[in-house]
């Protein structure tokens, strides 16, 4: 008669199985079946991954088998062992049960994560089951709580919430985005209008010394930001400048050039405008203001 035992992981109102022979009958026969019922599951970065493991034996053998977990990352590559392997020893008709905690990194990449559990015996892998997970980016609260209709921005406020301060002055000629992580050059009117190649020029060759910089950077560490982290600085509930200006004086309400090119027509480039919070889009030959950043994945 075949026998079998049976892991059951439960992760809030997620549940995955994976059936296993006894280790008697593993070692004989070499296989086991998985059962995947839940996927994608979000979990934030910063935060535990939380699972209880049930390991029960439906049998009249006592016996032992091997446990341990891995990861999948988003860039494809697999972790060592995050959890065990450990030997999960299993009396007739007993069970082992256990808490796993796997802490996502606060820096780590967003995107896709499978969870890998392996069942085996004597380092022969018997049985394997997964499950997905998503650690997504961090999309912002616009900063707007005002309501002007029901559901509306100002009334569900959704997003993440801003750090307390979400700037922070250097006292360097730098303002720290304690949200993003990015360095912006506190001068935001230094260029001034700019061709869209001579902004990049002008960013990239920016260094301690000029700008108002005392920061010790050099030539190299600063660029033109891209049009996602331009409109980060975007303060929603400001208009004329659509900016923090008790960080960022002297923003003009006017056009900003983001690095970021129009797929539609190569020879323009985004831009975001301060007067209201708005993007568009201009042509790179012509001239429009320029701020600095550095930092950044």
């Amino acid at each position: 008669m075949r026998t079998s035992s049976r892991l059951v992981v439960v992760l809030g109102v997620v549940c995955f199985a994976l059936t296993f022979l006894s280790a008697q009958e593993a070692v004989a026969l070499g296989e086991c079946d998985c059962e995947m019922t839940a996927t994608n599951m979000t979990i934030s970065r910063g935060t535990n991954l939380e699972f209880d493991v049930t390991i029960t034996n439906n049998t009249a053998n006592a016996g032992s088998v091997d446990f341990g977990t891995k990861i999948t990352m988003p860039d494809a590559t697999t972790t060592g062992w995050v959890f065990g392997p450990i030997n999960v020893s299993l009396t007739a008709y007993g069970e082992q049960s256990g808490h796993i905690t796997y802490s996502v990194p606060s820096s780590g990449p967003v995107g896709r994560y499978t969870y890998h559990s392996y069942v085996g015996v004597g380092g022969s892998l018997f049985g394997e089951c997964e499950f997905d997970f998503i650690v997504p980016a961090d999309v912002p609260k616009t900063g707007q709580t005002t309501s002007y209709a029901t559901g509306d921005d100002g009334d569900l406020q959704m997003g993440a919430s801003w750090p307390v301060p979400r700037f922070t002055d250097n006292g360097d000629g730098t303002v720290t985005d304690n949200m993003t992580g990015l360095i912006w050059l506190k001068d935001a009117d230094c260029f001034g209008a700019r061709f869209w190649a001579d902004a990049l020029s002008d960013c990239n060759g920016l260094a301690s010394g000029s700008c108002g910089l005392t920061d010790g950077s050099v030539v190299g560490d600063w660029r033109l930001p891209n049009l996602f982290e331009l409109e980060s600085l975007l303060d929603l509930t400001r208009y004329a400048p659509a900016i923090d200006t008790s960080y960022f004086p002297g923003t003009l309400s006017s056009y900003y050039w983001s690095s970021t090119s129009r797929a539609l027509t190569t020879g323009e480039a985004w831009v975001v405008h301060f007067y209201a919070g708005s993007v568009g889009y201009g042509n790179k030959l012509s001239a429009y203001d320029v701020r600095a950043v550095r930092g950044g994945q």
